[in-house]
This record gives C-alpha cells, structure tokens and sequence, in this order.
C-alpha cells in the first residue's frame, strides 16, 4: 500500500495476532515487468519480486481507495505437514473488527 494509515493498522494487526508481516515497496523499476505485448499488462512478473509486481498489477486498477496488497501464498502452507497454517486469518479478522470500530 501507499498509505501510510493503512500499512500501520495492517502492521498493528499483524503485531496484535503475532503474525509476522512487513512491508514491501511499491517500486515503479518493476513495473517494466507486467508490460506486454498481447494487453495492457500482464498479471505475471519476471523471476523474483513477484509480490511486489503482484501489488504493481493491483495498483492499475485501483483509483480512489486504500488498498493493500497481502501476499499469503507463502506462509500460508506447511509443506512438512502438507496442511494449511491458517496464517493471515487472524491478522485480517483483527484488522476488519478494529477498522469497523473507527467507522
């Protein structure tokens, strides 16, 4: 996200439920990577930084709200025990049940 509140409500989430998270740039350099030649742009970067194109490719198509990008894809399995960690859920409950409180 490019909003400061945003990313320290998502942070304070994250330290709230014990979920590690950290906040990754929005580097305009990567953006050369979602170019494409057959559309406007292309849902799939080059080899590394991935979740940083990924949050570029959500950037084109977000105009007048705060967004984030959370990229869960990682952490979210336990390849050792071949089952879901879960990892993610609580942060965002947390951060859905304090944001309608600041409504």
């Amino acid at each position: 996200t490019a909003d400061n509140d945003l990313k320290v409500d998502i942070e304070n989430a994250a330290k709230r439920t014990d979920e590690g998270i950290w906040h990754l740039p929005l580097e305009a350099s990567y953006k050369d990577n979602i170019k494409s030649s057959l559309a406007d742009i292309k849902n799939l970067g080059a080899k590394g930084g991935g979740s940083i194109t990924a949050a570029l490719f959500l950037q084109e198509f977000v105009e007048k709200t705060s967004w984030a990008h959370i990229d869960m894809a990682g952490p979210v399995w336990d390849s050792s025990a071949s089952k879901p960690t879960g990892y993610g859920v609580k942060m965002l409950v947390d951060f859905l049940l304090n944001a309608k409180k600041r409504a």
